[in-house]
């Protein structure tokens, strides 16, 4: 009857442990997204670009990004707020992703904005960055 007891307090403190992790992620993203949006808003894309994953940087030329987020900002304007839809976080070989879904508010429209961060030394990092609204497809109402 006691390995019983030892099995199930062995459990809840591994559960404990990662929730525990799991609201550090929360806070590291969160953390991660203000200084994005912060930074879109003052357009200091440069910034944006060289502190992101090697993987964001390669996948389009610093030219590209500028015209991707002066498009974002010509269209939307400056972030106003955000609520997060969704959040998850996902351990692989290369550490743990964190991907956060917000229904943002800009300045001229609403959006979807998706992040997804990688956990490094240092924080956690810009992987991905999805934006999608009506806005771009019909234009300002």
């Amino acid at each position: 009857m006691e390995a019983w007891k030892t099995v199930l307090i062995a459990t809840l403190l591994l559960v404990a442990a990662g929730c525990d992790r799991l609201a550090g992620y929360t806070t590291a993203s969160k953390d991660a997204v203000s200084s994005f949006h912060e930074q879109l808003n003052e357009q200091r894309y440069d910034d944006i670009i060289r502190g992101a994953t090697a993987g964001f940087r390669n996948s389009a030329t610093p030219a590209e990004r500028h015209a991707y987020f002066d498009g974002v900002r010509s269209g939307l304007g400056q972030h106003q707020d955000s609520d997060r839809i969704s959040f998850s976080a996902d351990s692989g070989p290369s550490g743990v992703g964190v991907t956060v879904t917000l229904d943002s508010r800009f300045e001229f429209g609403s959006a979807q904005e998706t992040f997804v961060f990688v956990e490094r030394d240092d924080g956690m990092v810009l992987h991905d960055y999805r934006i999608n609204s009506r806005v771009f497809m019909v234009g300002r109402e």
